[in-house]
This record gives C-alpha cells, structure tokens and sequence, in this order.
C-alpha cells in the first residue's frame, strides 16, 4: 500500500482485539514539564458502531488534573450522530485523563503536547490508539486481562474508625502492603514475559499500584488517620520513596498524597493552645500587635470595662490572628516533614486551597499572604484564580434580599454550574462563616 507520496509499505490488518506486543523495547522516559502552566493534550476520538447510535450523539466528559491544587476538573460535551468527538485537555503534567460517554472508558496518559487518536470499536470490542504516545496506551489495553484485572485487592475496611485499637490498625496496614507486595511480584512476571514492554509501562503500573496502596491505608476519617502506628506510616513512606515515579501526576490515586500526609503529621503533632480570655489586656495585645485598630469610641468603652460591646470586634481581630499562627505552623511543618520542592508546595497549595472549599469565601489576609508564599506558580496561581472568582461573587451587588427559590436552579443540569449558582446566593447572603470563626465562636 502507498500512502500519499511515500514509499510502498506493507500492512498487516489488526484482526485481533488489542495490537500484539512491540518487537523493540523503549525506555523513553515520561516528560515531566514541573508543573509548568499553558500546556495541553488533545484527545480525538470515535466511537464506532456503538448501540446507542442511529442518528444519535453521545454525551461525553473528561476528567483531569488536581495535582497541584487537590481538585480535579471536568469538561463535558457531545460526540457527533457519528460518535466523533474531540477534546483539548489543559495539561499540568504528564497524566492519566478519564474519558467517559456512556458505557465507553478511555483513560489515556497523556503528555504535555500529545495528540492521541482512540477508535473504540464497540462492535468488536476493541480498542486501540494512534500517535506519538500511542505505545502506552496499546501496552495497557493488551496487558489488561494479564495484569490489571487479575491485580489483588482489598475491600475497604469499614470497620476501622476513631474507636480502632492500634493493634487493628496494624492489622490492616499489614495486610495492605502485603496485597501491594503481591500486585508487584505479579508484576515482574509480567515484566519478565513480555521483556518489550516500554519503560512508560512500568513505570505507570508501579506508580498505580504503590499509589493504590497509599491511599486505601489513609483513606479514611481524619479522626483515624493519625492513629495509625508511626511504625506503619514508616514503611508506608519507605515503600513511596523507593517506588515512587515522576511526574507525581500521573494517576490521581496519588493525588491525595501531600495531603494526607500533611494531615497525618497535624494530627500527630501536638500544639500549644494557651487560654483565650476576654479583657482589655487581650484587645490592648491584639492593638499593639498590629491585629486591632481601637476608635476612640471602642476605648471609652475599654475604659468601662464594657468588653461585652466589644466582643465581636476583639473576636475579629481574634480570628485573624489565629488563622496567620494556624497556616503558619501549618507551613513550617510542612517543610519540616517534605524533602521534595513539589509534593511540598503541593501540600501547602491544598492546605489553602482546602480553606476556599470549605468557605466559598475569599482568603482572609493571612491566608492570602500564604497564597503568595507558595512557591510553585502552577499551585500558586490555581488558588489566587479561585479566590479573584469569589472575590468577584462577593462583590457583586445584590439585586434583592432574601431567600432565592429553587426555581434559580430548576433549568441546570451541569452540576458545576450549579454549584456555582449557589455559591453565588450564599456569598451574596453573607450566609457563611468561616472554619476559624466557627472554631474561636466554640472556644469562647
């Protein structure tokens, strides 16, 4: 066969379900760009013969990133009456994206710059991928019913909770990372089988299982986390940093990593609370630190002894304080416990990030001036990009007061735009309070 102006070239029809092994082994390692903003892959795809067609398109969406802020995004569209479809993913580094329409799962890694071609062919029940980084995506899909499905699990463990006894802990840790010990002993045999298998495989394979293990011991309730044995968490961590595979983003199992880690050393490390009271001492401190700036009307009533009066605008005062001392422990245990500049930075980044979830309100000033000391400008800007959002919704004027109907909604059916539907009424409500006004409202 000749395609174009090329030479003639002889062609073998792919009559099997996925294509055969390659001949050569590749040990092209993965690009890791280090976070960098502005790139993005393109995935195009068809769907072909799926039952559902006659005339009709698939909705579809793709899931990808959250690395460097905790949270994931989505993008949603239709394929054409032919199954068609085409996306443009926003990289922030070399990573898994999950594509889904309907019943149909394509989950390529992909690259910074990648354009990869996916024929799903329903009829047949095959797939298989085209482009510079195709070669992973086939070794997957033909290793899947050797490997991936026959890898060893555990169901997760309910019983564990804050009433767990150290020993069940330990117990289930154990047994955890003997389940990850076996997947990679399946996994050299494997290896070992196919000797071709690219380097991507196996790094990809070895970075989804230990980021497997990882997250089924942590992935619980915070209230357990830090009840686990320091000598579990030690070969946990000794496993991660002997395993471990760049770029970090690649599955978003571990994408939970910096995160959970952090909150296990916040849990475990104690720190000093010293007595909060109430006074004219207190309001004078908070002045002269810098937290409080009294009126002349405020000190008459200091001078009255009247602190009842003055009790929200010490607790203000207060509150800002107490959050700048919160995220900046915070911080300094976070550099005390990662080596590594970018699962360090990330930790940070979700810590802040985590604060604009929990609020739907701008940061407060401290935890701005956290924003701006990440020194990882892709986590950095994910979280300045979010707060400039609700900045914008809280300051925009509200047309009337009250409570909005359900029917705002009614219409919608993008869950996001939803989401942001609400979060619009709530910040316009001054409906919200935040983490540490709830917490100090508590203390006192």
């Amino acid at each position: 066969m000749t395609i174009g102006k090329q030479k003639k070239q002889t062609y073998s029809l792919i009559a099997t379900r996925t294509l055969s092994y390659y001949p050569q082994p590749d040990q092209t390692p993965f690009i890791d760009n280090g976070f960098q903003e502005g790139d993005s892959a393109t995935i195009i795809g068809w769907i072909k013969d799926y039952p559902e067609s006659k005339g009709n398109s698939l909705a579809f969406e793709a899931r990808f990133g959250g690395f460097v802020s905790g949270r994931s995004s989505t993008i949603k569209g239709q394929t054409d009456t032919n199954g068609h479809f085409t996306i443009k993913v926003p990289m922030e580094n070399t990573q898994v994206v999950f594509v889904h329409a309907d019943n149909h799962f394509m989950d390529p890694c992909l690259e910074p710059g990648d354009t990869i071609f996916i024929l799903d062919d329903d009829k047949n029940d095959k797939m298989l991928f085209m482009g510079r980084n195709a070669r992973l995506q086939n070794e997957f899909f033909a290793v899947s019913e050797e490997y991936f499905v026959k890898m060893h699990h555990m169901e997760y463990n309910d019983v564990l909770d804050e009433n767990s006894t150290e020993e069940q802990m330990r117990t289930y840790a154990n047994q955890r990372l003997e389940v990850y010990h076996k997947n990679e002993a399946k996994l050299d045999s494997v290896l070992a089988l196919h000797p071709t298998l690219s380097r991507k495989f196996e790094e990809s394979a070895r970075m989804l299982n230990l980021s497997r293990m990882f997250r089924d011991i942590f992935d619980m309730d915070v209230n357990t986390i830090h009840k686990f044995p320091q000598t579990v968490i030690d070969d946990m961590l000794a496993e991660v940093r002997k395993n471990v595979r760049k770029p970090y983003s690649m599955w978003h199992e571990f994408y939970d990593f910096p995160w959970m880690y952090l909150q296990h050393a916040i849990f475990s490390t104690p720190r000093k609370h010293n007595p909060i009271t109430l006074n004219a001492a207190l309001a004078l401190q908070l002045e002269k630190e810098g937290w409080l700036t009294l009126s002349e009307e405020n000190r008459e009533l200091l001078e009255k002894k009247d602190i009842k009066s003055l009790r929200n605008v010490i607790l203000k005062a207060l509150n800002e304080k107490t959050a700048a001392e919160v995220i900046e422990w915070e911080f300094q245990l976070t550099d005390s416990i990662f080596t590594d500049p970018v699962l360090r930075e990330c930790a940070k980044a979700n810590r802040v990030y985590g604060m604009l979830d929990a609020t739907n309100r701008p940061l407060n000033k401290s935890y701005l001036e956290a924003a701006n000391r990440i020194q990882l400008p892709a986590a950095r800007n994910a979280i300045l990009a979010k707060n400039a959002e609700l900045t914008a919704l809280q300051n925009k004027p509200m047309t009337f007061i009250g409570l909005r109907p359900s029917s705002d909604v009614a219409d919608m059916s993008d869950g996001e735009k939803i989401r942001r539907k609400n979060i619009e009424r709530d910040i316009l409500h001054k409906n919200m309070a935040s983490e540490y006004d709830i917490l100090q409202e508590i203390a006192l």
